[in-house]
């Protein structure tokens, strides 16, 4: 299951969060094991911020499945602001493979700017919404959030002496953290980081009185030398086909699937994009119909699509 955060939660927040529905699940009878993962490193196949979390919840084969399963979704319905979608594992997997996402209907919109794609999504999410059998809508959060900015002033550096790099290396220790070596211990390996102490970190007057070397053997604090500042920035910027985008997900729930797909194609079809802005639509019954086709080329497979 996705358990997913606004953009900007805290890694705290995340593992508070998700330890109090772990306390809840595993006391449903028939939830055998739990585990979670939150966020993803930089090296990784799929890199995602704290606030994005997946729970694995594995039942005993002996309990009734469904009824199990409705109290977990009962459960995780009861933490309102997260967005959750309860999945096995193969249906995931295979839809995440097909579009990318885990949601049966995607309205992907491309475009060049970022405020205009968010408008635009916010606009698709309202008429989808209205279609019924629509269910788990969500509108991707490609939203502002406050990150420290330190523009470097030029002329003051020059004057001194200092160049550009090693201002922006002080500020990146302080901040972000520079990795100085490593450990290898029992056929481990720990990371030797230097960075600031919390209340250094999140303090942009401790981040402006931050001492810089000049070649001259003395020293200057960091707001002498470059503008420090808390400004909006987008948390995520999503590209494909060489083109920046924003998806508009949801599942299908006591309708027919191809039905609500078609009527969703209408209605996004029916709204105004400026131009070098478009909606494509993707999910499921797309893949199905697209696959339909192809068998209906090559009869021998016809049974196994709609089998």
């Amino acid at each position: 299951m996705h358990w997913v955060g606004k953009p900007g939660t805290s890694l705290e927040a995340m593992q508070r969060v998700t330890v109090e529905v772990s306390k809840e699940l595993r006391a449903i009878p028939g939830v055998r094991n739990f585990g979670s993962h939150i966020g993803r490193a930089e090296v990784a196949d799929e890199v995602v911020g704290p606030e994005f979390a997946e729970l694995w919840i594995s039942l005993d084969p002996g309990v009734d499945y469904q009824p199990t399963v409705a109290r977990i979704q009962q459960v995780v319905d009861g933490y309102p602001g997260l967005y959750r979608d309860l999945l096995t594992y193969l249906k995931e997997r295979v839809k995440e493979v097909l579009t990318g996402t885990s949601s049966s209907l995607v309205v992907r919109i491309y475009g060049p700017s970022l405020e205009v794609l968010r408008q635009k999504a916010a606009e698709v999410g309202k008429v989808v919404a209205e279609v019924p059998g629509i269910v788990d809508l969500k509108v991707e959060p490609q939203v502002l959030v406050p990150q420290v900015a330190i523009r470097i002033r030029p002329e003051v550096a020059q004057r001194l002496g200092i160049p550009p790099g090693a201002i922006r290396r002080a500020a990146k220790t302080l901040v972000g953290g520079t990795r100085v070596g490593e450990i290898y211990e029992e056929q481990k390996i720990y990371q030797v980081v230097v960075w600031g102490d919390d209340h250094l970190r999140g303090d942009l007057e401790s981040l402006r009185k931050l001492t810089i070397d000049t070649p001259a053997g003395g020293a200057v604090s960091l707001g002498d030398v470059a503008d420090v500042r808390i400004v909006p920035t987008p948390n995520a910027i999503n590209r494909e086909a060489a083109s920046r985008r924003i998806d508009v997900t949801a599942n299908v729930r006591g309708e027919d699937l191809g039905a609500v797909a078609r009527e969703v194609e209408r209605r996004v079809q029916g709204l105004e994009f400026p131009r070098e802005y478009y909606p494509t639509f993707l999910g499921e019954y797309v893949h199905v119909r697209s696959l339909g086709i192809a068998c209906w080329l090559f009869p021998f497979c016809l049974s196994w699509v709609y089998s």
